[in-house]
C-alpha cells in the first residue's frame, strides 16, 4: 500500500504543478470553476498523501520520490497560501 501511496502522490504532485502553471499563464482562458482554491486543496491533499507515501520508501528511487513530492508540494502551498488567503484580502 506504501508503495502504491508513493507513486501515486507523485504522479499527482506532477498534475499539480502542471494545473498552477496552466492557471498562472492561461488564466483567461480557464473556466471560472478552475480557480486556485481547487489547486490549493489538490496540493494540500497530494502533500498528505506524499507523508503517508514515506511508508513505501524501500530504495533510493522511490525516496527520491517521496523527498521531492514532500518538498515540491510543500512549496506549492505555500505558494498558493500566500496566492489564496493573501490575494483576496487585497483584491
Amino acid at each position: 500500500m506504501g508503495i502504491f501511496l508513493n507513486v501515486c502522490s507523485f504522479i499527482l504532485m506532477i498534475v499539480c504543478v502542471v494545473l498552477f502553471l496552466v492557471q498562472a499563464f492561461f488564466e483567461d482562458v480557464l473556466p471560472p470553476f478552475l480557480d486556485y482554491r481547487l489547486s490549493f486543496g489538490l496540493v494540500l491533499f497530494t502533500f498528505v498523501i506524499g507523508i503517508f507515501g514515506t511508508i513505501g520508501v524501500t530504495n533510493w528511487k522511490s525516496g527520491a520520490r517521496t523527498v521531492s513530492t514532500v518538498f515540491m508540494t510543500g512549496a506549492l502551498s505555500v505558494v498558493l497560501t500566500f496566492i489564496v488567503f493573501i490575494g483576496t484580502l487585497f483584491g
